[in-house]
């Protein structure tokens, strides 16, 4: 993606904050996944974007709210007890 001007002490210190804005229970299909992670870290490091086409499937997807309602629902075992075999 690109050149950073930080040193590996200082991105690891760079990672270490960035590390409270991306946590676990804050991860969400459409609007904060992993590709939202890696474009804002590239984008901080580099100056540079990821290419619009990583994360199109979340901009689709933020157009269908039943999909974007289905991504904020939390399956659990006793849902569906064989996805969990």
């Amino acid at each position: 993606m690109g050149i950073t001007s930080f040193d590996p002490r200082e991105v690891r210190q760079f990672m270490e904050q960035q590390s409270r804005n991306y946590y676990g229970d804050t991860y969400h299909l459409i609007i904060k996944n992993c590709n939202h992670f890696s474009d804002d870290i590239c984008y901080k490091l580099t100056g540079k974007r990821i290419p619009k086409w990583v994360n199109r499937l979340a901009r689709i997807g933020i157009l269908n709210s039943e999909l974007n309602a289905f991504c904020q629902t939390t399956v659990s075992q006793e849902d569906y007890p064989k996805a969990f075999d």
